[in-house]
Order: structure tokens, then sequence, then C-alpha cells
């Protein structure tokens, strides 16, 4: 079920998070702090820079992300304020502020839903603490999401999802699959290693 998003109006400037976040959405702590609180999800893809204005206009969809049954869908929250055309997924309802984002009430244990979406739609697709990879160490899958499943499942259902992940991307996007960093190479998931080989990468790069 699909459930547009209801806040409008143009996007915020970094400054104006603090106060949109503690005055619409409750939330009396600094960003930084929350975002902390969500594992870090932009800060470290943008190699602990504050410049979020990166994802302005961008398309970014992310698994699992939060209803009003569970934790709240920050990282879509986040990126749609700022800017970003922010889609979520998650399998209870919506919560009940309106939200800067789209939201699709979907049961990911059957990956085939995401057919709604259009093929090659985002630029960024995240996967954190939600469905992790084989040998993930720690393996931050949901529990909920793998509840009586065997192992053969579980590994189908990895399998699937990646399918569904490599045709939502758009050429040149990212896939960030718990620790592991992907993109999208003439059709195809190519791994980048982890974010903090990306990181250490980017570091070497900026050494004159």
């Amino acid at each position: 079920m699909h459930f547009p998003k209801q806040r409008s109006g143009p996007a915020i400037d970094l400054h104006q998070l603090d106060a949109v976040l503690g005055n619409e959405y409750g939330v009396p702590m600094h960003w930084k702090q929350l975002i902390a609180a969500e594992r870090s999800k932009m800060r470290r893809l943008l190699y602990d820079s504050d410049d979020l204005s990166v994802y302005r206009n961008q398309d970014v969809l992310d698994y699992g992300g939060g209803s009003s049954l569970r934790y709240q869908p920050w990282f879509s929250r986040i990126l749609g304020l700022l800017g970003a055309r922010a889609t979520c997924v998650d399998s209870g309802p919506p919560t009940a502020t309106p939200e800067p984002f789209d939201y699709y009430q979907l049961d990911l244990r059957t990956p085939s839903v995401l057919r709604v979406l259009p093929g090659a739609s985002f630029d960024l697709i995240t996967n954190n603490s939600f469905l992790s990879p084989p040998g993930a160490v720690p393996d931050n899958t949901e529990p909920d999401l793998i509840a009586g499943m065997s192992d053969a499942q579980v590994d189908q259902l990895r399998a699937d999802l990646l399918a569904e992940t490599e045709r939502l991307l758009r050429e040149g996007g990212t896939y960030l699959y718990d620790q592991e960093v992907l993109s999208k190479q003439g059709g195809v998931l190519v791994s980048e290693g982890s974010l903090q080989d990306r990181f250490r990468r980017w570091l070497a790069q900026q050494k004159p």
C-alpha cells in the first residue's frame, strides 16, 4: 500500500533541521546525535562530512526504514526534509505525522512486492540493520523478518532482494548493504568493499 508524502514545501537548510525535528517530530536533540543513533548512515556515506546537501534532489530508498510500530523512519525523514526524494519501505502502518517522504507498507519477505516501484529509479538504496549479508559480523538482521524461516529460505530472500535492488538502482547508483558498499556498473552490482575501505580510499585522495 502506498502513502504519498504529506509534508510539502521547499527543502530546509541544515541549520533549520534541529528546530523542525523538535517542533514537528518531538525530537529535542541535536541532529548529529540522532544520526548517530541511526548508525550514522548519512555521515558514513559522506566520510564524516556534515554537507548533507549532496542528497538534495537525489532519489533514495530505505529498506525496513521504520514505521509507527517500530523505530521511527528517521533516515527517510531527515533526507526528505533536506530535499531528497526519499522513499521508505516497511511492513508496519505509516506514522500519523505528515512525512516528507513516500511510504510503502510492504512485506519484504516477498521481495517481488517491490515491483510496484519502477526500475532504474533510485540513486541510493540502503539496507541497514534489516537483512545483513551472509556471514556478516555482527549480523544485524531484523529478527522479525526471518522468524520461522530456514537458512535456505533466508539465503533465497537475500538473493531475491539483491536482484530487486539491482533492478531499482540507476546506473552508477549505490547500495549500502549493511557494512558493504556496492555500485551498479554495466547493469550489475559490483562490490566496492566495506564502508571503512571506501573511507580509506577517500582519505588517500585528499592527500596532496
